[in-house]
């Protein structure tokens, strides 16, 4: 005679106990209940350009653009502070005029979205800054590559004079750029800089 560990009344309670361990693992294994992962920061990216007449020299003030680089194009550059200057000659009408610029400006990173019940958070925005060189005083252009468009924000003022410092802040989407622009006297070049490539 052969004997059988689950007789009828450990049936009646071993299966529905088995089942209800199946339904409650299979409860917090679904993909509802899965909690993603946060969104990785976006990439930032710099690019130089210049109005009305293109600097004698610039110092970009980073390694991330090449010493000899090309205006209009972005390079990747990592957050946190730089410093630019720049010099040139201009017509004024009756004569060359010499100018010299400098500037202190922010570069920052979009945040990551945070993971949630059943999603992955959706990675940052790319963020493009683009500096254009003036005569008259720097301006910034930026835009997130999510969004596809451009917002011009003027940061220069031809009435500065040199020793004047302006210090101009700017509410971009969810973030603040500042900028602090000042109209310099031209400097003696020591080093090469940054030069441009045609």
């Amino acid at each position: 005679m052969q004997t059988t560990i689950f007789t009828p009344t450990l049936r009646k309670v071993f299966l529905p106990a088995i089942s209800l361990l199946f339904l409650t693992l299979l409860v917090f294994t679904t993909p509802s209940c899965y909690v993603g992962t946060d969104g990785r920061p976006g990439l930032a990216y710099v690019a130089f350009d210049w109005e009305v007449t293109q600097p004698e020299y610039i110092d970009c003030g980073t390694s991330a653009v090449p010493p000899q680089f090309y205006y209009g194009t972005n390079y990747r550059i990592n957050p946190g502070w730089y410093h630019c200057y720049y010099d040139g000659k201009v017509w004024n009408g009756t004569a060359w005029g010499s100018y010299a610029w400098e500037m202190d400006y922010e570069i920052w990173v979009n945040p990551g979205q945070k993971g949630g019940y059943g999603f992955n958070g959706r990675d940052g925005m790319n963020t493009y800054l683009n500096f254009v060189c003036s005569p008259y005083g720097p301006k910034l252009f930026r835009h997130d590559d999510y969004l596809r468009k451009s917002k011009e924000v003027p940061a220069g003022n031809t009435e500065i004079t040199p020793e004047d410092e302006q210090i101009s802040t700017y509410d971009l989407g969810e973030y603040t750029v500042k900028m602090t622009i000042r109209k310099v006297a031209p400097r003696a070049h020591t080093d090469r800089g940054n030069t441009a490539l045609k």
